[in-house]
């Protein structure tokens, strides 16, 4: 198929770029795009602040960074999942930074959920925000966990804690590999451990002397 420019007969390859010539000229910032379309189809940059996109798409209708502000994502989709998502507006559990390639996350949810999240394999490299975890799982197992109230401040090492729980009848610091303390519970819970609690400087301030 041919059509006519300026006394010229045009291909369906020619006629596709003469048109994205024309789209990427015509759309200006505030909601357009301000660079269009890749080999298939496909954006490599694309939207402007606005609720659209910033960059977009990969080729294979992923995208390598996506929306703006406003609840939409800022950055998105590496080939297979996403690298990094959403903002902080709108939803309490709207995504700041998201998927790895697999469909784990690499950072995640905003206030009301995940700050940072999970990396190839399921675990958690970072996890949630007030209310949860600040920082979670490695390969295996945490290696830094949840936030003060109950929650843990750091984790777990391959195979077990390597410093655990928070003020208020958790841990202060607990496990090595394998499971077993190197500086354990708030001293006056833990008679086996109150030694190490003792000589434990992350014990200092909160030690309860007999």
């Amino acid at each position: 198929m041919t059509r006519r420019k300026n006394g010229r007969n045009l291909t369906v390859p020619a006629v596709r770029a003469v048109y994205q010539e024309y789209f990427v000229r015509s759309h200006s910032v505030g909601g357009h795009h301000t660079a269009s379309y890749s080999v298939g189809g496909h954006h490599t940059a694309s939207y402007s602040v606005g609720g659209h996109h910033t960059a977009c798409y990969s080729v294979g209708g992923f995208h390598t960074a996506c929306y703006s502000d406003g609840g939409h994502h800022t950055a998105c989709y590496s080939d297979g999942g996403q690298t990094a998502c959403y903002s902080d507006v709108g939803s309490p559990h709207c995504q700041t930074a998201c998927y790895s390639v697999g469909g784990h996350h690499t950072a995640c949810y905003s206030d009301g959920g995940q700050t940072a999240c999970y990396i190839v394999g399921g675990h958690h490299t970072a996890c949630y925000s007030d209310g949860g975890q600040t920082a979670c799982y490695s390969d295996g197992g945490q290696t830094a966990c949840y936030s003060v109230g109950g929650h843990h401040t750091a984790c777990y090492s391959d195979g077990g804690q390597t410093a655990c729980y928070s003020v208020g009848g958790h841990h202060t610091a607990c496990y090595s590999d394998g499971g077993h303390h190197t500086a354990c519970y708030p001293c006056w819970s833990s008679p086996h451990c109150m030694l190490q609690c003792w000589r434990s400087p992350c014990c200092s301030g909160t030690l309860q002397k007999r």
